[in-house]
């Protein structure tokens, strides 16, 4: 008579309990991690932010890897519970269960992808091998800017933030897919300086121009950034405050700002209820002539003046600040023949 395998329920339970303790650890790992991401990399708030992210991100590695190895130990101790024979078989747990998930948490530490949501840093620092050891140096040399704060300058114009994304495909026996690795960076002439957190990026898109001269401060061993100059000034918090457009002589004329460069783009709206009639630049102008009268005759035979009709009209400066089109002066309104009201 053939004998038949019966399932057994107590090796699925002792599989169950083993999986989830390990995807419990990694998933408080992985959360542990998400709390610790920089807001800032710059200065020394930033690079104590970057090195306990780094920190987690280690934890999260070796820690899923040990997590494996305390699932099987789990996994097998439930499984010989009431089984064994304790004169023959004096420990409770699986030695090759645990050998067996320590080989492949070995294996699995060597096949993490080389790419890591600081390899724009770790590429700039010229390490070298697998992600956990490139990870493992930049934290290191946080650890001694820390200590030290040494730090070299770099100054000139061409200095720009941008943002990358290193995607790269993941594949192996098991399984394939496509990785997202979104990183931030400070260039200069279009190359990476140094790594910058997103909310870094945000700040400063507006506030770095090419053809401005900034000068910046890397730390000696990290290369992270120290200092950076333009990057606590400020745009006025009233926006609306910001430029004073008045009417003088048949020309609007706006104000101007010494930071005012830093403005990515800056237009005169002229609008008519809800409908934008026109938009005109005033980057690098400061008056736009609008005449008061206008001959309806074109300059052909006697001049028939009259003033020009803007009734219903508004004329605003609007910039892009922010992430968003802001109104950045008064509104002045227009009437028969010029301004009624600024």
């Amino acid at each position: 008579m053939k004998n038949t395998k019966k399932f057994d329920p107590k090796l699925f339970i002792s599989f169950l309990i083993g999986t989830a303790v390990y995807f419990t650890v990694a998933m408080l790992l992985a959360a542990h991690k998400a709390d610790c991401t920089p807001d800032t990399a710059i200065g020394v708030n930033g690079l104590k932010q970057v090195r306990q992210f780094l920190g987690a991100e280690l934890a999260e590695e070796f820690g899923s890897a040990a997590a494996m190895v305390l699932g099987a130990f789990a996994g097998s101790s439930v499984y010989k519970l009431g089984r064994r024979n304790k004169s023959e078989d004096k420990l409770f747990f699986s030695p090759a269960a645990m050998i067996a998930a320590a080989f492949f948490a070995v294996i699995m530490l060597l096949t993490q992808p080389v790419k890591n949501r600081w390899d724009i840093q770790t590429e700039l620092n010229g390490y070298r091998g697998l992600r956990i050891m490139k990870l493992t140096s930049l934290y290191i040399d946080c650890g001694r800017d820390l200590k030290e704060l040494s730090s070299h300058e770099l100054k000139g114009d061409g200095f720009t933030v941008a943002f990358h994304d290193n995607s790269y495909s993941r594949r192996s026996r098991y399984s394939r897919g496509r990785v997202s690795v979104p990183e931030y960076a400070l260039e200069k002439d279009g190359k990476n300086v140094a790594q910058v957190a997103k909310k870094d990026q945000l700040e400063l898109k507006d506030k770095l121009w090419e053809n401005n001269e900034h000068t910046v401060r890397l730390y000696e061993h990290s290369g992270l950034i120290c200092e950076l100059d333009g990057r606590s000034k400020d745009f006025a918090d009233d926006y609306t405050s910001m430029f004073t457009l008045t009417y003088e002589h048949e020309y609007l004329v706006r104000s101007t700002r010494p930071d005012e460069g830093e403005l990515k783009n800056l237009y005169l709206v002229n609008k008519k209820g809800d409908e934008v009639i026109s938009q005109r630049n005033m980057k690098n102008n400061t008056e736009i002539y609008m005449n008061y009268m206008t001959d309806l005759n074109f300059g052909e035979g006697m001049p028939n003046l009259v003033p020009v009709d803007r009734r219903g009209q508004i004329v605003y400066l609007e910039a892009f600040i922010d992430g968003d089109n802001r109104r950045v002066s008064n509104i002045v309104k227009l009437g028969l023949g010029g301004i009624i009201e600024e």
